[in-house]
C-alpha cells in the first residue's frame, strides 16, 4: 500500500513537471502566455523589483524604470530636420518630479522644483489614490510666458508656482491628469470623486466607483465650475459607450468607468472641421472606454465622439490642419509591467501614433514601434504637433522625449532622461517651444544635467 502511494506520487510529481516544461516550450516558442508576463519579471534585476515589491535603493520611487540604455541627454538631433526651440517638461529625477527647460543640446536652462505637499496630500481623500513620496507624480503642467507654472499632482493637487518655484496659489485637492489654459486666461482641469451611494443618474452601476469631472477654474485657483461626465454622457444618451455586461442587463461593472486622461479646448478651426462642435467646447480623452469626445461648454451635451480604434488611448491634439493625432497606447491585456521598460510587442503590438480626418475618420497617418526601434509605454503618453509638421512625443515609461518627421518616419531629435546606466526617470509631459520665446530666463545659478559625464551616442 505504501509503495503504491509513493508510485503515484511520483507519477503526479512527473505529470505536473512534464505539463509545467511543455507550456514553459509553447510559451517561448509561439510568445504566448505567461511568455510576455514571466519576461518582465525575469529580467536581472528588475524583474526581482517586479516580482517582490523590492525599491530600487538609489532611487526609492515608483518614477525609475529600468531601460536598455546607457546614455542620457539629447542623443540625437538631426540639422536641418529637428527643431530648434527649448523643450520644456515635467519628469522625475534627483529624487523628486521636477519641471525643466531642456535645450536643443540638453542643457538644463531652467528648473522648477514642484512643491509637493502643498498641493497634494499623503492620500487623497476624494480618489483614495496612494500619493505618498514613493507615488507622487505631476502629471499636467502649463508654463506662463513670465516663467509662473500651473501644474498637477496626480489626484493630489492643483497649484500655481512661478520661475523662482515660489507658491502663488494651491487650488482643488482632487485634480488629475491634464491642465488647459483658455484664451481668457481660466484653467481647465479634470477631477474625481469616489461615489459610494446609489446615484439615479447613473443606473445600473456597481459601486463604489470614480466619478471623473470637469473642472473650471479662475486665473488665481478658484473653481467657476466643476460638472460630471458621466452625467454629461447619459443626458447626451451615450449610454452605449459605457455600458457593458449581459446582452439583455447593461451594466457598469468596474470602479473606473471613464478614467478621463486629458482636457483641451477647441480653437474655431478645430471647431470647423468637425462640423458640429464651436470655439471653446471641451475635447477629453476617455481611456477606459477608448473614446475621444467633445462636449458644448455650455449646456455639457457631447457634439462629437469617436470610438477607436486606438486602444487606451491619451493626449488626442489637433494638427495645424486641424487633423486629429492620438497616442494609441495598446495596452496589453492582462500585463503586468511592475516598473519595467518592455521592449517586445506586446499583446497588440508596439504603441502608435495615428493621424485621423476627424470628419471623415479616414486614418491618415501612423508611427509604430518596431523591434529595431521599439516604442512603447503601457501608461501615459503625450505628443505636440509642430509648426515644420515633426511630432513630439512622450514615451513616459522609457523615460523618453523624441521628434518623429512624419515624411520619412524617422526620429530626428531624441532625449533621454537617464537617470544612471540602465535607469531612466520617468517623463510625464514635454513641449517644444518656440525659439527665443523665453531668453529671459536665466541660465545663472543653475547646473549643467547631473546626466553630463553619461556621453550622448553620435
Amino acid at each position: 500500500m505504501h509503495k503504491a502511494f509513493v508510485i503515484f506520487i511520483a507519477a503526479g510529481i512527473f505529470l505536473i513537471s512534464l505539463a509545467s516544461f511543455a507550456v514553459g516550450f509553447a510559451s517561448g516558442k509561439f510568445k504566448v502566455f505567461p511568455y510576455y508576463q514571466v519576461k518582465s519579471l525575469t529580467s536581472g534585476m528588475a524583474g526581482l523589483v517586479a516580482l517582490v515589491g523590492l525599491e530600487r535603493p538609489d532611487t526609492k520611487s515608483a518614477n525609475a524604470y529600468p531601460v536598455p540604455a546607457d546614455f542620457g541627454g539629447v542623443t540625437r538631433n538631426i540639422p536641418g530636420r529637428a527643431s530648434t526651440g527649448p523643450v520644456f517638461s515635467t519628469l522625475y529625477r534627483d529624487n523628486s518630479f521636477q519641471a525643466i527647460l531642456i535645450s536643443p543640446d540638453g542643457d538644463f536652462l531652467h528648473r522648477w522644483h514642484l512643491p509637493m505637499e502643498e498641493a497634494g496630500q499623503l492620500t487623497d481623500q476624494h480618489s483614495g489614490i496612494d500619493i505618498s513620496r514613493r507615488n507622487r507624480l505631476v502629471h499636467g503642467a502649463f508654463l506662463y510666458p513670465n516663467g509662473d507654472v500651473v501644474y498637477s499632482v496626480e489626484y493630489g493637487g492643483i497649484a500655481k508656482i512661478d520661475k523662482d518655484s515660489n507658491v502663488l496659489w494651491v487650488g482643488p485637492k482632487n485634480t488629475h491628469h491634464s491642465v488647459a489654459v483658455d484664451e481668457d486666461g481660466t484653467i481647465w482641469t479634470l477631477g474625481r470623486h469616489i461615489v459610494k451611494s446609489i446615484d439615479k443618474a447613473v443606473p445600473n452601476i456597481e459601486l463604489p466607483y470614480f466619478s471623473d469631472t470637469v473642472i473650471h477654474l479662475s486665473e488665481d485657483g478658484k473653481t467657476l465650475e466643476e460638472f460630471s461626465i458621466l452625467d454629461a454622457i447619459i443626458a447626451s444618451k451615450y449610454e452605449g459607450i459605457l455600458y457593458e455586461g449581459h446582452p439583455s442587463r447593461p451594466t457598469i461593472t468596474h470602479d473606473d468607468p471613464l478614467h478621463t486622461n486629458d482636457i483641451d479646448i477647441l480653437t474655431d478651426a478645430d471647431a470647423r472641421m468637425l462640423g458640429t462642435a464651436s470655439k471653446g467646447d471641451i475635447m477629453l480623452s476617455l481611456r477606459t472606454i477608448d473614446t475621444v469626445m467633445v462636449i458644448n461648454r455650455q449646456t455639457h451635451q457631447i457634439v462629437w465622439s469617436m470610438t477607436g480604434p486606438f486602444l487606451r488611448q491619451h493626449d488626442p491634439e489637433f494638427d495645424d490642419e486641424s487633423n486629429l493625432i492620438i497616442y494609441d497606447n495598446r495596452t496589453a491585456v492582462g500585463q503586468l509591467n511592475g516598473g519595467v521598460y518592455l521592449t517586445e510587442p506586446q499583446t497588440f503590438g508596439y504603441s502608435r501614433i495615428l493621424k485621423f480626418n476627424p470628419r471623415s475618420r479616414q486614418l491618415l497617418w501612423q508611427f509604430s514601434g518596431t523591434r529595431a526601434a521599439p516604442f512603447y509605454s503601457s501608461i501615459m503618453g503625450k505628443l505636440q504637433p509642430l509648426p515644420n509638421g515633426n511630432i513630439m512625443v512622450v514615451e513616459a515609461e522609457g523615460g523618453r522625449i523624441f521628434e518623429v518627421d512624419p515624411a520619412t518616419n524617422d526620429i530626428v531629435w531624441e532625449y533621454i532622461n537617464l537617470l544612471e546606466p540602465g535607469l531612466a526617470g520617468r517623463v510625464s509631459q514635454a513641449e517644444r517651444l518656440a525659439e527665443g520665446a523665453f531668453a529671459f530666463l536665466s541660465v545663472h545659478g543653475h547646473d549643467k544635467p547631473p546626466d553630463e559625464g553619461l556621453s550622448p551616442q553620435a
